[in-house]
């Protein structure tokens, strides 16, 4: 009798556990797969605190004060309550008339690997890891993504199929290289591509290893450990998302 009376409780505690285990795993489910929709509206106002407010803001003067292979202003700006700062602002012009510079994601579909580059960084005096990139010339190019593809052939040795513009909503204006900085930075990620045997002559300074087959894994490690130059690593991140979104990859938050 003590064994048909506890075993109504036993069953309710197990049915408990088992309605507790399906809950939990319907509830992590979709953030290990789907990424969160962006809340639009919001994304919209902050967009446009950006616009309101750069408009009280007035660039009064550009002077060249050096030039050769990079140009730098002394440029003068009024600031919404009337003060004016003078500020030394540069951007490279050798080979570029127009400060665009584009980067390159190149990513294989069938292996699920990135494809980068390893060269010797000037400033830094050390080894680091990018993606194809390099300047749009306006006398070269037929426009931003002919730019892409043209650093895409002379570093990675690959031509694009398929093109993603990483920066949607960018009207062509590209995302700014840095507060003192002229450049603004184009984003691509290639999501099919095919190997070239003869391809562009790189520029003569150009000393560099292409690497393939590198993981989404490998890719996150490599921007933790800083082993990316700071726009490429804001490239591996849109790339990963925008191919988390496109299904390519799996999400991960």
């Amino acid at each position: 009798m003590k064994g048909s009376d506890s075993s109504p409780p036993l069953r309710a505690l197990l049915l408990l556990v088992l309605l507790a285990a399906v809950a939990l795993t319907l509830y992590l489910s979709p953030l290990s797969t789907t990424p969160p929709h962006p809340d639009t509206t919001t994304t919209s106002n902050l967009l446009k605190a950006l616009q309101q407010r750069q408009t009280s803001y007035k660039v009064l003067s550009d002077k060249v004060v050096y030039d050769r292979y990079a140009r730098v202003y002394s440029r003068q700006i009024r600031f919404p309550d009337g003060r004016q700062f003078d500020f030394d602002v540069w951007g490279r012009v050798w080979k570029n008339d127009s400060f665009a510079v584009v980067t390159v994601v190149p990513f294989d579909r069938p292996t699920k690997t990135f494809t980068l580059v390893r060269e010797y960084n000037i400033a830094h005096a050390r080894y680091v890891y990018s993606f194809p990139q390099g300047q749009y010339e306006r006398s070269k190019h037929r426009s931003i993504r002919h730019g892409a593809a043209a650093e895409l052939e002379e570093e990675a040795h690959l031509q694009c199929d398929e093109w993603v513009n990483l920066l949607h909503n960018d009207l062509g204006r590209g995302a700014p290289q840095d507060k003192y900085q002229r450049e603004t930075v184009h984003y691509f990620l290639c999501t099919a591509a095919h190997h070239v045997q003869h391809a562009a002559d790189r520029d003569e300074e150009e000393n560099i290893e292409v690497v393939r087959g590198v993981t989404a894994t490998q890719l996150r490690q490599l921007v933790a450990a800083g082993a990316l130059q700071s726009n490429n690593i804001a490239a591996a991140l849109m790339a990963l998302h925008e191919l988390s979104t496109l299904r390519l990859l799996p999400y991960t938050a």
